[in-house]
């Protein structure tokens, strides 16, 4: 984990985090800013697209690193994947149910040029190289571009989907 981020949606906005991790200690220290937030919002849920996949079981093997299992748990049982709920009540003339082609369909425009994840990674592996801090800030605008965009699908979402089908 070299990158992790989050944010607390309101009616009227979010509060965005986000942690670097580029040493086994910023690892540890960013799991443990991730428990300090869950702890300060108990009744909120952590969403995920495709978390279930690839997220959740990314935080799990950083937890267990770290002897953190309290924290692998409270993640699991608060997460909630939005890919799983788009994909059982919504179907959009896109070519997969992506986010970037979702949100995109529904509106989302990035901030950044960072293309996907794969760009993403390429980047930071140029960033370890150079330390160019410039490219640092591009990796932290796509992280919240992502949380962003899935702040965005789900609302729209919501608003496509009828009150018996909504989580």
């Amino acid at each position: 984990m070299w990158l992790a981020g989050a944010a607390v949606i309101y009616p009227d906005g979010a509060d965005h985090h986000s942690w670097w991790a580029d040493t086994p200690q910023q690892e540890r220290d960013a799991l443990a800013s991730l428990a300090t937030l869950l702890d300060q919002y108990p009744g909120l849920r952590v969403v995920t697209w495709a978390g279930g996949a690839a997220d959740i079981p990314r935080l799990r093997a950083a937890t267990a690193r770290h002897g953190l299992p309290g924290l692998a748990a409270a993640i699991a049982g608060r997460h909630f994947d939005a890919w799983l709920w788009a994909h059982h009540c919504l179907r959009l003339p896109t070519f997969t149910l992506g986010l970037k082609e979702v949100s995109g369909y529904l509106g989302f425009r990035p901030c950044t040029d960072v293309a996907d994840g794969l760009d993403a990674v390429l980047r930071y592996h140029v960033w370890r190289a150079s330390k160019d801090e410039t490219i640092k800030a591009q990796l932290a605008a796509y992280n919240r571009d992502d949380i962003d965009a899935l702040a965005h699908t789900i609302s729209r979402i919501r608003d496509l989907t009828p009150p018996s089908r909504r989580p």
